[in-house]
């Protein structure tokens, strides 16, 4: 796992939510109007282990999600072996 990325029409109250529980802090990017966007850094050690993401194209209805991408050495080996286990 190398990075966690949250999707949230609630943004502000998002950030809010995981400050208070998990003691997280932000690092703000500039995009415009149209793109709101911030690092989540761990307050233990200031660490970035994600990002929390503005996301105005979320339907009405549907919920909030986090996105989550894996790094491996091999892509092809990586599916081969997923692909043989039961």
């Amino acid at each position: 796992m190398t990075w966690d990325e949250l999707h949230t029409r609630d943004y502000q109250r998002s950030r809010d939510f995981y400050a208070q529980v998990f003691g997280y802090a932000y690092t703000d990017f500039e995009g415009g109007d149209e793109f709101t966007y911030a690092t989540i850094e761990r307050a233990a050690d200031s660490q970035t282990v994600g990002g929390i993401s503005h996301d105005t194209s979320l339907a009405e209805g549907m919920p909030n999600y986090w996105l989550t991408w894996f790094a491996v050495a091999d892509p092809d080996a990586t599916i081969e072996q997923a692909h043989r286990q039961p």
